[in-house]
């Protein structure tokens, strides 16, 4: 037990030491270093495989085999992730309405959310394409013509010119990308700062990635509905799919920050690709505008690779939503399946090639027998995986030593007056 005094008065009938906080900590991590790990590694299970049901996130459960999915193909996409290093949170895989296989690695359990990075930008066009059914605004409109008291003394010709459209496909005219990280610092109008970044080039020519679009996006949809997207989206899109819990950053005058800023959890994801995948549509009720998401996902740039915030790749027909670090939702609509991942890998790291080296490449490869035999694997794969080490509880020497012992602090700005 260790209790904190602020500035205030506590027992100090036991021993006492002066200190300062750096001898403090140096002290307690002494006490707890024999404080053990066990080495362990691998994934909480969720489900046992073919158990159909309904769990606490409303989605329907099924098995692999059921699904025609290779557990095998599954398995090895899991070894070949840790094998490389590389921390896989948690995944789920959807098939033909149910989830087949999902497993989260410890610490990491399903009912923890997860940050999102810019897999949000593909939540914040869900919002953009309401706001176009409910006509609000238009693809063609301006960005400019929403916001005349935040301008620049000097529009320039290329400014005015840029679009929704623009905004929406990455093809602002801008010279260099703007990351959530340059914003957010900012307690001023981010409205006002993203007018402030010269547009050199004519918009809707060349792409070029910039989460300061996706704000401009969110931004437009707050003015033109009086709502910040979060809460526009909560009656419209989370609520239909049963999503709580989330939350999202916001600009000082409470702009949804668009491009990333959104926590939610794993299921949230999938459930994103699945709507998707349905074309707008869950438990009979039209969410999304069907034309929207089939805009949305298909390719709006030159080379192809990008649709209105959603990514496509090409040779496994698939599009997704992605977020730095490895947080994915990805939609394989020939194959009636979505992955839902979350990660914490490195830039340049080789976790994008084998999510593709191994989906599709599960769909319906296996017979009957070798699909059983490798849903077996999976499932004591799943069950015998962690991402960290058990801690076990072991006692220090140094417990009797500092025991009862009372710690006065030196003076410090946190007004910590004795331990």
């Amino acid at each position: 037990r260790i209790d904190v005094e602020y500035g205030g008065r506590m027992d100090m009938s036991g021993p006492q030491y002066r200190v300062s906080r750096r001898q403090f900590v140096h002290t307690i991590a002494a006490a707890g270093a024999s404080r053990s790990l066990l080495p362990a590694a691998a994934f909480t299970p969720s489900i046992e495989f073919g158990a159909v049901k309904i769990e606490e996130d409303g989605l329907m459960r099924g098995s692999p085999g059921e699904a025609n999915v290779d557990s095998r193909v599954v398995l090895n996409f899991i070894d070949e992730v840790f094998a490389n290093d590389l921390d896989l949170h948690s995944f789920m895989l959807y098939r033909h309405g149910n989830v087949v296989a999902e497993g989260w690695s410890w610490p990491y359990e399903s009912h923890r959310s997860h940050v999102m990075h810019s897999l949000t930008k593909s939540v914040t066009a869900c919002g953009v394409g309401l706001a176009i059914e409910e006509g609000h605004f238009g693809l063609e409109d301006k960005a400019v013509s929403f916001f005349e008291d935040e301008l620049p003394d000097v529009v320039s010709d290329e400014l005015a010119a840029l679009s929704v459209r623009d905004l929406l496909t990455m093809q602002a005219g801008h010279a260099e990308t703007v990351s959530g990280s340059v914003f957010r610092p900012i307690k001023t109008s981010w409205v006002v700062e993203f007018f402030k970044i010269p547009v050199v080039k004519e918009p809707g020519v060349e792409f070029l990635y910039s989460s300061a679009l996706s704000f401009m996006l969110s931004a437009i949809v707050t003015k033109t509905t009086g709502e910040a997207v979060r809460d526009y989206l909560e009656p419209r899109v989370f609520e239909p799919l049963g999503i709580s819990g989330l939350t999202w950053g916001a600009s000082p005058n409470g702009i949804s920050s668009g491009g990333n800023g959104l926590t939610w959890m794993t299921a949230d994801s999938l459930k994103l690709g699945i709507l998707h995948l349905n074309k707008g549509r869950w438990d009979g009720q039209q969410v999304l505008p069907r034309s929207w998401v089939e805009e949305a996902t298909r390719a709006q740039v030159p080379d192809g690779h990008y649709g209105y915030q959603w990514w496509l790749e090409e040779p496994a027909e698939a599009y997704y939503a992605s977020g730095a670090f490895g947080q994915y939702s990805v939609v394989f609509p020939e194959h009636d399946a979505v992955l839902a991942i979350t990660a914490g890998v490195p830039r340049g790291s080789p976790f994008h090639s084998l999510i593709f080296k191994h989906f599709p490449a599960a769909f319906g490869n296996a017979d009957l027998v070798s699909r059983d035999a490798g849903t077996n694997e999976l499932q004591d794969r799943i069950e015998n995986l962690r991402l960290l080490p058990f801690a076990r509880h072991t006692t220090s020497p140094l417990v009797p030593q500092i025991s009862g012992t009372t710690f006065i602090m030196e003076s410090n700005d946190d007004n910590v007056s004795t331990i």
